[in-house]
């Protein structure tokens, strides 16, 4: 059926691009593609229109049932996987509160006690965080912190950070800051 279908879409289609309506005669011949047509649209939606509306029904049934299940599901994996965080962050400083207020030469038990639970999986994820851009930039400048070696990809997040890019923007070729040039590329 569908291939019979869509050769009797494309004939009429087709025969109906060519039509142009010039007299009565051409009147009735648009008028009979449109009957035609009006006809192979009540058939399709016979044949396809039920179930197309049951299966988006199903669609629209099963997605709301999917969400009323995810939705909470994720949040309690969330949530609990944070809970765990927080009673390893817990455990890891009430031990290093120990370790620190252990009189000097004595040995201290080595934590043990951090829970783990079987297909549960936590990390840590470090990140830096810049508590002062001044004491930064004194130690790289009086050579007390090594600068470490830059890609041009991490100097061009580097520039985007302190928004040296929108200086070079705004200032083109009369940007002047030390180590720091304006480059203009065509793209």
């Amino acid at each position: 059926m569908k291939e019979k279908l869509q050769t009797v879409v494309i004939s009429l289609k087709t025969n109906f691009d060519k039509l142009v309506i010039a007299d009565n005669a051409t009147y009735q011949e648009v008028g009979s593609v449109v009957k035609t047509a009006d006809g192979y649209i009540k058939q399709v939606e016979e044949v396809f229109g039920t179930p197309k509306k049951k299966s988006y029904e199903a669609y629209k049934a099963s997605s709301s049932l999917y969400d009323q299940a995810i939705k909470p599901l994720k949040a309690i994996k969330s949530q609990g996987k944070a809970k765990m965080a927080a009673w390893i962050i817990k455990t890891e400083a009430e031990a290093n509160k120990a370790l620190s207020e252990a009189p000097e030469g004595e040995d201290v038990p080595a934590v043990t006690n951090i829970p783990h639970v079987d297909g549960v999986v936590l990390s840590k994820r470090w990140h830096a965080e810049i508590v002062s851009v001044q004491e930064l930039f004194k130690a790289y400048s009086d050579g007390s912190t090594p600068l470490p070696e830059l890609n041009e990809k991490e100097l061009a997040q580097l520039a985007t950070i302190l928004k040296l890019n929108k200086l070079a923007i705004a200032l083109k070729s009369s940007l002047n800051i030390p180590g720091v040039k304006a480059v203009s590329k065509v793209v």
